[in-house]
């Protein structure tokens, strides 16, 4: 019940927050847009009920002549009526347009002066400052807001998260109640009891320090002794903040809220730095190292600011508009570190990352302010050296200058952040120049595969001082472990953790994935990982896809992984992959190129067990062709002369295509050219190599044959048919007969039995075998040719060159298909009688 009433409590502070929030923004923005759009002088005057106003900022450009306003002196009318705050925004306001010139009187010391001003747009500078700070305020309040919630649904029964999001909207209220920029007078509208909800939000913002102490407490772990004496820590951390909250006019105590502020934020960042010092393991010591770099500023800043009233008030009191806007935009551009920093911190996931790029960003920022300072120096001084030597004051020389070094400074901070690189991380140079030497060496040359990786594992164990380094790429629907053969590789969870995470471009940390949850591992994985110390992963993809991972092992040295170490990695991750493809296609292409090899030689050796030149065959001609779709082919045809006067004649087709098929045509061709020299009868014949076959060969791999024995002399053939496309057999008169009888395809069941055929084959009648290559060539409708098309070809082509009637019937389902290659081996065999 007590979860249920924390997350309800929880729930409506964020929609109180969230509400108030963009109601009081809406009424900034409406402020800031009257400000920028109207006409006004940018002359700033310090305005009450009652007049005098003092002048806090004059510019001379508002004045249309002398005498010109100082700073200090007092407004005493405007238009003629007196300098209050009504008065003067009854005139100065969105309808007063620019160009409108004004009376005004004014008191130096006893002097009273009249003079005129002239309104006009509200300057560039002052203008970009005023917007940029609106969007700021905007972008960090509603960061911190969310942030808050984000954190309380992923794991609202942490105490450490119910303290973050109460944090985070606490602070994102004090960045609200920020009052600097524009006056409260150009809003357009009032919020709904808006003095009370000031007062009310104002003292929850105070508890923002007390919050910030609090956390250190309870993050990364709860503080054991804030666990023993929880109720006394609490007492203490928010006393304090009553106290504030019950004085009156708060503003008038500004030395104990600096004081309150300074004491909490202080004891609050010395807690962390002791939690990243006792952390146990480097996710916690990453947490907390990451939230010491990036709140560093901008609590320093937040801790600073309520005592320069105090300390420096009348200094403070000199300063312009656009000075303080200028202060509190670099305020809030280091805030808005805050709430991105915790979103990564409490998720538990690229916490090197994020932290590598705000030591980049601090680098370059440091760099380019130190090379701005240094140009705008030496401007100032050639100009004063022109000035007190030469008398020149002309700008062009100035401006001659300024263009030159402005050309040599993008060189010279490229140097610089060289020069830092070279100093402060001279392991990490010297790493990437040895990488990056062999990549470029590797990915020049023909490279095996595995001595490729190995000399990259050499070199990165060398230089990150881990012995594990080894490659897991992407094989199809399988992985391939490199380097490591001997442990069993978790095929379907490497797939799993390619499909999530291969499309990264950055080096992952193990137990960030694990620890931000995402991704779960088993007993199993946990127990692979833990043997090959995997500590980071980097993904290895192309423009073509992702390959696989390097998986890098622990530091030797027990110490962490650095951000620089990781964005080495990530640039030459990419460089990796590219390498790493280009080794895997060449060898691809060499093994491509000697397999073609290899099945030029397997073509050539079935070439030769086909008979290149028929046999002589008295009493009958025989012509046959053969066309293969593939540089080896499953279709067969034999000429073989028994010598009593007959001759066999075959014709079959291995089921599929490629070598496995050309393997078995050849057993198949061997095993008929044995049994037929035995003297026994085609059906025995048939049923022999059926279980040769059968027993020889995988079950999804059969065979269709056409065996027959022509004997010119008996005028006969007799034959018997496995399975295979009904041969034609065209009389003198044009009538066909299709020859039927045997059986079933050889290799589907060993114990068939086959039945033999016989057929009149005379003088002038042709018998024409073929395959399906031929009567199921199809076009580009898939309309087959089918055999009766073959019927009426060779009814219409009867002759006395067989070789003539091949061709045309080749060349007719060439036309048919509307193209010369074929889907299918093309087998054709003619005989006819003498």
């Amino acid at each position: 019940m007590r979860q249920r009433q924390w997350q309800g409590l929880v729930t409506l502070v964020f929609v109180v927050v969230l509400v108030y929030s963009g109601l009081y923004l809406a009424r900034e923005y409406s402020k800031v847009s009257t400000f920028v759009g109207m006409g006004d002088i940018w002359s700033f005057v310090d305005l009450s009920d009652r007049p005098p106003a003092r002048f806090t900022e004059v510019s001379r450009e508002d004045f249309t002549g002398p005498p010109y306003a100082q700073v200090g002196d007092s407004l005493l009318e405007v238009n003629g009526l007196p300098a209050t705050a009504e008065n003067y925004f009854s005139i100065f306001n969105t309808k007063t347009p620019a160009g409108t010139v004004i009376p005004i009187r004014f008191k130096r010391g006893d002097q009273i002066l009249t003079g005129t001003v002239v309104t006009r747009s509200i300057p560039a500078p002052l203008k970009i400052q005023v917007i940029s700070l609106f969007v700021l305020r905007t972008i960090i309040t509603l960061a911190f807001i969310l942030v808050g919630f984000w954190a309380f649904l992923r794991n609202s029964r942490s105490s450490a998260v119910l303290t973050l999001a109460f944090f985070c909207f606490a602070i994102a209220v004090t960045m609200l109640q920020s009052r600097v920029g524009v006056s409260e007078e150009y809003a357009r509208f009032r919020l709904p009891y808006q003095d009370l909800l000031v007062t009310a939000f104002t003292a929850f913002a105070l508890l923002t320090p007390a919050l910030w102490l609090k956390l250190q407490l309870l993050f990364p772990r709860e503080n054991l002794w804030y666990r023993g004496h929880r109720i006394l820590a609490n007492v203490l951390i928010f006393l304090p903040v009553l106290l504030l909250g019950v004085l009156p006019a708060i503003d008038r105590f500004g030395l104990l809220l600096a004081v309150y502020r300074t004491v909490f934020v202080l004891l609050g960042s010395f807690l962390l730095l002791r939690n990243y010092f006792e952390a146990d393991s480097f996710v916690v010591r990453r947490q907390t190292r990451l939230v010491a770099i990036s709140s560093a500023p901008g609590l320093l800043l937040f801790c600073l600011f309520p005592w320069i009233p105090v300390l420096a008030g009348v200094w403070y009191a000199t300063w312009s508009t656009l000075e303080n806007l200028y202060f509190f935009n670099i305020y809030f551009l280091f805030l808005l570190l805050i709430p991105v920093v915790l979103a990564y911190s409490f998720g538990r996931y690229r916490l090197l990352e994020v932290e590598g790029r705000l030591k980049r960003g601090t680098r370059f920022v440091v760099v380019n302010v130190l090379f701005l300072v240094a140009f705008f120096a030496i401007l100032y001084a050639f100009a004063e050296f022109l000035l007190n030597n030469f008398q020149v004051e002309s700008r062009a020389p100035t401006l001659v200058v300024g263009l030159v070094l402005a050309l040599g400074l993008v060189p010279a901070q490229r140097r610089a952040r060289s020069f830092l690189e070279e100093r402060f991380y001279p392991e990490r140079e010297k790493l990437r120049t040895l990488l990056r030497e062999f990549l470029q060496t590797a990915g020049g040359r023909a490279a095996e595969a595995r001595a490729f990786w190995e000399e990259l594992a050499r070199r990165l164990s060398v230089g990150l001082s881990t012995k594990t380094v080894y490659p897991v790429l992407r094989r199809g629907n399988s992985v391939a472990l490199l380097l490591d053969e001997g442990r069993e590789t978790p095929v379907a969870f490497w797939m799993k953790l390619m499909e999530n995470l291969g499309g990264a471009d950055y080096p992952l940390l193990l137990d960030e994935l694990v620890e931000s949850g995402r991704i779960e591992l088993d007993e199993n994985q946990r127990s692979w990982f833990q043997s090959a110390k995997t500590a980071v992963l980097l993904p290895l993809a192309t423009q073509s896809g992702p390959l696989g991972f390097l998986f890098i092992g622990q530091k030797e040295n027990g110490e962490d992984y650095s951000p620089e170490e990781l964005d080495l990695l990530r640039s030459l991750g990419a460089q990796i992959a590219l390498v790493a493809e280009n080794i895997e296609l060449l060898q691809e292409k060499l093994e491509k190129q000697k397999l073609q090899e290899q099945m030029a030689v397997a073509r050539e050796i079935q070439r030769g067990l086909l008979p290149e030149k028929l046999p002589e065959t008295p009493g009958i001609r025989v012509a046959g062709r053969i066309r293969f779709c593939l540089d080896v082919a499953g279709d067969y045809y034999d000429v073989l002369p028994l010598g009593d006067g007959r001759t066999l004649v075959a014709v079959g087709d291995v089921a599929g295509k490629g070598v496995g098929a050309a393997l078995l045509m050849s057993n198949l061709q061997a095993s008929l050219r044995a049994v037929q020299g035995v003297g026994v009868t085609l059906p025995e014949v048939m049923a022999r190599i059926n279980r040769l076959i059968c027993e020889n060969t995988p079950p999804e791999m059969f065979i269709t044959l056409f065996v027959a024995i022509v004997d010119p002399q008996g005028k006969t053939v007799s034959y018997v048919n496995a399975g295979h496309n009904y041969p034609v057999l065209c009389r003198g008169s044009g009538e066909i007969v299709r020859l039927s009888e045997g059986g079933l395809l050889l290799g589907i069941y060993p114990e068939a039995i086959f039945e033999e055929g016989k057929a009149d084959l005379r003088s002038g009648e042709t018998l024409l075998m073929f395959t399906d290559g031929v009567s199921e060539a199809t076009n580009d409708t898939d309309e087959e040719f089918g055999e009766e098309r073959i019927a009426e070809i060779l009814r219409s082509e009867r002759c006395e060159h067989l070789e003539e009637v091949l061709e045309n019937l080749e060349g007719a389902v060439r036309r048919f298909r509307g193209r010369e290659t074929f889907e299918d081996d093309f087998t054709l065999l003619a005989v006819s009688p003498v």
